[in-house]
């Protein structure tokens, strides 16, 4: 068939025409590498240099170390996860607050983190060894939390040994017996699960020569937490978390110090000498030799500022003069941070540190995005970590008997279930107009649709903590005579409403 002189041909094969554009193999596509391998074959052999350049990327990139920094203080926070125990007791057909259980375990995981007895190291207290753990989990992609059990130097007999994924060893799997195996370093069994986990008693990169010691240690899984985000089901190591974006930043990196050293190079106004080809005898130029000992070494000289030299004939000077950094460098560094800030999880404002531009609508949009992020790593992190930390700490310590009341008397083992119901809250935040949204949340609770209780935690409060401590303020201000001064204020308060309203009801019946 032929349409305006052009030959129309039905295609022969229509089934060619369906199914999914991303799966079709044409001139567009045949770039587009795309890997069917399980989440454990896609790390093999690829760990130990993905950390490397994350810890390169650490010590010498400002961005990176930036988000490392927000993942510690959004995850864990400056005071760390806040304990909050509310057991409580069946009395009289209620749920009674069991309080000087309460008190007594808050206190005790109070002691425990300080840095004597937290670390078997000694070294960080319990919220900034949590923060380091955080930021190595970021960085590294995994780490392993040890539970070292009857160790001395701590009070009470428990510590935490933290280590690197460097000694978990990525070179040994095997296949076991049953359909268990070890997958670089990790041993799981048939299901999957994490049986234990085989760490090298040195750290590889060890000045001391550790990459030469094969001996491994085989830790059970009772014995330490794999802290790893995973990704993938079957995930038996992780990635960094900037695996993403790590190319992109390292480009990045490079190009913002070509157009630093561009335009320094501009900003020093450089120029040459060279043989003017329409002179005819071209005189020796006379200046300082860059190697005297060289005899066709260059020769150089400095130009002083509001210097005017004159060059004798045959020579002249061609200027060498850069223009860097080009006009699009701002917007183009913009561009590409905006990818990566997107692959971090984070605003682009907060990981450039750039508020140009920013509303109070726009900046409170990337805030609430960006909060609800690190709500649900603190979640992450909560659920992995600090409950399981709490219940090795708290199951020894009653087996033990180290949480005791002033009388001596211990808090009994048999009642672990009981009291190993913990709750931790994270870090929350101050919001950018905070007036409006106290008044909001006050609207919320007259009217019913809140209670003090979520409107204190959504601050990172406790409502007891924060009751305990104005009934604590309300005494103190009696002991001084302060509440005249309160009451006196709650009275001019309540007159000044009382005279709005007077006023507003005469205008009505006038």
């Amino acid at each position: 068939m032929k349409i305006l002189g052009f030959q129309i041909t039905r295609s022969k094969s229509p089934l060619k025409k369906r199914g999914y554009d991303i799966a079709r193999m044409d001139r567009l596509t045949s770039d587009w590498f795309a890997s069917t391998f399980s989440a454990s074959a896609e790390t093999l052999g690829k760990l130990s240099t993905m950390r490397g350049r994350a810890r390169e990327l650490e010590r010498n990139d400002p961005y990176m170390e930036n988000f490392l920094s927000d993942v510690e203080d959004n995850v864990i926070g400056p005071d760390g996860m806040a304990l909050q125990m509310k057991i409580s007791e069946r009395i009289g057909g209620k749920d009674v607050l069991d309080d000087a259980a309460n008190r007594l375990i808050e206190n005790h995981w109070y002691r425990w983190n300080q840095p004597e007895n937290f670390t078997v190291v000694g070294d960080a207290d319990g919220p900034a060894a949590m923060r380091r753990a955080v930021r190595t989990v970021a960085r590294d992609g995994e780490c392993i939390i040890r539970f070292v059990r009857g160790y001395e130097p701590s009070a009470y007999g428990f510590a935490l040994q933290f280590i690197e994924a460097d000694q978990l060893d990525e070179n040994y799997s095997i296949t076991l017996p049953g359909g268990a195996k070890i997958d670089q370093g990790v041993e799981l069994d048939k299901w999957g699960r994490m049986v234990a986990l085989h760490i090298l008693a040195k750290h590889p990169g060890d000045i001391d020569g550790g990459h030469n010691h094969v001996y491994r240690e085989r830790i059970p899984a009772a014995d330490c937490i794999h802290v790893k985000h995973q990704k993938r089901f079957g995930e038996t190591r992780s990635a960094p978390w900037f695996a993403p974006v790590g190319k992109m930043l390292r480009m990045l990196h490079g190009y913002q110090e070509g157009e630093v050293v561009a335009a320094r190079a501009g900003a020093a106004k450089m120029a040459f000498v060279v043989s003017d080809p329409a002179a005819g005898t071209v005189p020796e130029y006379t200046g300082e030799a860059v190697d005297a000992n060289d005899p066709k070494a260059g020769k150089y000289m400095d130009a002083a500022a509001g210097t005017i030299e004159q060059l004798p004939p045959g020579l002249k000077v061609e200027t060498f003069d850069p223009q860097h950094p080009t006009a699009q460098y701002n917007a183009f560094c913009k561009g590409v941070l905006r990818a990566i800030a997107s692959g971090l999880h984070v605003s682009y404002n907060h990981l450039a540190n750039d508020l140009e531009g920013v509303n109070y609508s726009s900046l409170r949009e990337g805030k609430l995005w960006e909060r609800e992020a690190w709500t649900k790593l603190q979640a992450w992190w909560i659920s992995t970590v600090m409950r399981r930390v709490f219940a090795e700490w708290l199951k020894w310590c009653l087996a033990t008997g180290k949480i005791t009341f002033e009388n001596g008397s211990a808090l009994p083992m048999s009642k672990f279930d009981k009291f190993n119901e913990p709750q931790f809250r994270g870090r929350r935040w101050a919001w950018v107009d905070p007036v409006k949204d106290m008044q909001a949340m006050e609207i919320a609770r007259n009217n019913g649709w809140t209670s003090d209780s979520d409107i204190i935690e959504s601050q990172g409060g406790d409502i007891e903590d924060v009751y305990g401590q104005i009934q604590s303020d309300t005494d103190l201000a009696k002991k001084y005579g302060v509440e005249k001064i309160v009451d006196n204020q709650q009275q001019e308060s309540q007159k000044v409403v009382a005279d709005e309203e007077d006023g507003t009801a005469k205008q009505s019946d006038a």
